[in-house]
């Protein structure tokens, strides 16, 4: 049965490109442009792009964020769950205190968004974005 389907997809693929040579039509599958192999793929979609660079930056600067806050809420549902069994624990003690940092750390992040949000998208440049970044870095760091 495998190799049935495997020898009606091969026949069906060269039909394809048998039809498409007899009328003239390109290719459904063109040959890789040999340009484009020797410049790097990213440099071809800025290329062909505008503005990439600066979005790439944009959503990375903003997965770190949201990486940070999930592991915020990981970190609350923990202390929550083990506040419920034992107010003494020590972990649920030494959570609290790690939340606690994390708040300020979240303030800051949020300062940091607002300034990306009074610049505006248009008139924020990489250079910006790229220092954003790093000073979210250096908050999760702490």
């Amino acid at each position: 049965m495998k190799k049935i389907i495997i020898i009606s997809l091969v026949v069906f693929t060269a039909l394809v490109f048998l039809s498409c040579k007899k009328k003239g039509a390109p290719v459904p599958f063109p040959a890789p442009d040999p340009i484009a192999k020797s410049v790097s793929v990213s440099a071809v979609e800025d290329a062909r792009v505008p503005g990439i660079e600066k979005r790439i930056e944009y959503l990375e600067l903003f997965q770190e964020i949201y990486m940070f806050e999930i592991n915020y809420l990981r970190n609350n549902v923990r202390e929550l769950t083990l506040a419920s069994v034992d107010a003494e624990d020590a972990e649920a003690q030494e959570l609290a205190a790690q939340r606690f940092e994390d708040d300020k750390r979240r303030a800051e992040m949020g300062k940091i968004v607002d300034e990306i949000g009074k610049k505006g998208m248009e008139k924020i440049t990489v250079a910006d974005l790229r220092k954003y970044r790093e000073r979210i870095r250096e908050q999760i760091a702490e």
